[in-house]
């Protein structure tokens, strides 16, 4: 019961299928692929470089207007971006091979998707999915298989390579194909123990390929990494990660959507609270400033004094009165100041 790549299992993912939906080329088109990742890109299998070379499609018996319920999905390389790949020629023919395959129980640490007999019977709208064009952070990617290309890589290399090896690409490793270096620990990487025999390693590659003169290795074609005299690429290339979307990614990223919601939700509600108060505050400046304005006013209006109290006290000589009608003032020193000469009253005549 071996754990299945990561690779492996978000493409089934991706593509919203079951294990027996693939046939014997699309699983080996996967296992090249990964390999040439891992041991001549010296990378884990990047997701979108996937995309970029390969589409899946429904495939469908002869006189049947239903897609066979084994091996329906047909993976396969995009038109003319197969020109950019490595050369690569598969079995044309895999007959028979229905009655050869057997399927083991999966690891519940990494489980593929569940069986459940699912016919499919319509294209996904994901499938035809890929990137249209070259993208900036792919470049680097595709000079350097061009590079290799020149010295001579090719699929059937891949595939010796990693038979030679007794790795299965889409296993679960502790290590990577580059990380396989001279000395290094390989329990838990490959399933047997030592090289395999050249001869074995060309039977591969024939019922892989549908060669009958597959020779390995071949001569002047590459070694793998960190075998002595690998291809070593330029150290100005870069390469961007891209990761097949697994389960457990989808529900990660499902919680940490509704975290980041929930974040949202509340930086809105405090941004809310914020404008409340400080609206809040405005108001009651208003109101203060208001209740201000209008004790002032107040302090400055005199009230009016009746006109019959006035005339009353103009009367009364004891008492002096500031205002229009002055009959009597104080003075300087506290005596009162006698009357005008024009306000003052002749005293009568004596008769005569």
């Amino acid at each position: 019961m071996a754990p299945r790549h990561p690779f492996f299992r978000g493409l089934l993912h991706h593509y919203q299928i079951e294990l027996q939906h693939l046939n014997p080329n699309g699983i080996q088109h996967i296992a090249a692929f990964i390999a040439m990742c891992e041991g001549y890109l010296g990378i884990e299998p990047h997701f979108e470089l996937w995309r970029y070379f390969f589409s899946i499609s429904l495939i469908k018996e002869r006189g049947r207007e239903t897609p066979v319920p084994m091996g329906c999905v047909g993976i396969h390389l995009r038109g003319r971006r197969a020109a950019e790949y490595m050369p690569y020629q598969l079995s044309r023919s895999n007959k028979g091979w229905h009655s050869h395959w057997f399927y083991l129980k999966g690891d519940p640490a990494a489980p593929l998707p569940v069986f459940s007999g699912r016919l499919i019977e319509e294209v996904s709208p994901s499938w035809p999915w890929g990137p249209p064009v070259k993208e900036k952070r792919m470049r680097d990617l595709l000079e350097a298989i061009a590079f290799l290309k020149t010295h001579g890589l090719r699929g059937a290399d891949v595939i010796g390579w990693y038979h030679a090896r007794r790795v299965a690409p889409l296993m679960a490793r502790v290590l990577s194909l580059y990380g396989m270096t001279p000395g290094a620990q390989l329990v838990g990487t490959t399933f047997a123990q030592g090289l395999l025999r050249d001869n074995k390693v060309s039977q591969h590659i024939k019922k892989a390929t549908g060669k009958a003169d597959a020779m390995f290795p071949i001569s002047g074609h590459p070694v793998m990494r960190s075998d002595a005299g690998f291809i070593e690429l330029s150290a100005g290339l870069v390469f961007w990660d891209s990761v097949a979307p697994l389960l457990e990614h989808a529900t990660v990223r499902a919680v940490n959507r509704a975290a980041d919601e929930q974040r949202k939700k509340k930086e809105k509600d405090d941004e809310e609270k914020k404008r409340r108060l400080k609206q809040r505050a405005k108001l009651q400046r208003g109101k203060r400033r208001q209740s201000s304005s209008k004790e002032e006013e107040d302090g400055c209006t005199m009230s009016p004094i009746p006109w019959d109290d006035l005339a009353a006290r103009d009367e009364d000589p004891s008492s002096p009165q500031a205002g229009p009608f002055l009959r009597h003032a104080t003075g300087r020193w506290g005596r009162t100041r006698p009357q005008s000469r024009r306000n003052q009253t002749a005293p009568p005549r004596p008769d005569l």
